[in-house]
């Protein structure tokens, strides 16, 4: 049996990034305060950003999980209120490089932000690829999709590694 990350030694094996929205609810405080965390305190680590442009602050934070050296970077945004105060440990649960928990659009229909590239004929008769929500999953399935919005989002080292190796 292998040693999970938190039983090795050295630095966090965490950060847990937060961007503020510009929303944040007595329902998303409570939920933060009740969202069980995977590692002993000393080995979880928290960046915050807030009035800068989403991408660059999600880069700084990415950035900030590469100099920590931490195993995980989690996204949490202070608008998004996961279901489930598990909601961390069944994302890793998944091992996956990538993962994302579900959440629904602000506005009415509500749909869920889980996407797929699916054909789309044009009016010109032509087909053309476009992302679209779906909506024929179980919920709790794990699936393979082309798109996830990032405010509920866990990444491996690794995956930024690459994305650093290749300037983007």
């Amino acid at each position: 049996m292998v040693a999970p990350a938190w039983a090795i030694p050295g630095g966090p094996k965490m950060l847990i990034g937060v961007l503020h929205t510009g929303i944040c609810t007595i329902e998303w405080a409570r939920s933060w305060a009740s969202l069980q965390r995977p590692a002993p305190p000393d080995m979880m680590r928290y960046a915050y950003s807030s009035h800068r442009p989403y991408d660059v602050s999600r880069n700084m934070i990415a950035e900030a999980a590469l100099q920590l050296n931490v195993e995980w970077l989690l996204f949490l945004d202070s608008d998004v209120i996961p279901r489930r105060d598990d909601a961390i440990l069944r994302l890793m649960s998944h091992n996956l490089p990538i993962v994302s928990g579900v959440y629904r659009t602000k506005i009415p229909p509500h749909l869920p932000l889980v996407l797929r590239r699916v054909p789309q004929v044009q009016p010109d008769g032509t087909t053309k690829q476009v992302i679209a929500s779906m909506t024929d999953w179980t919920p709790g399935e794990l699936l393979q999709v082309d798109a996830v919005p990032t405010g509920l989002l866990l990444i491996h080292r690794r995956v930024l590694e690459k994305f650093k190796a290749e300037g983007l």
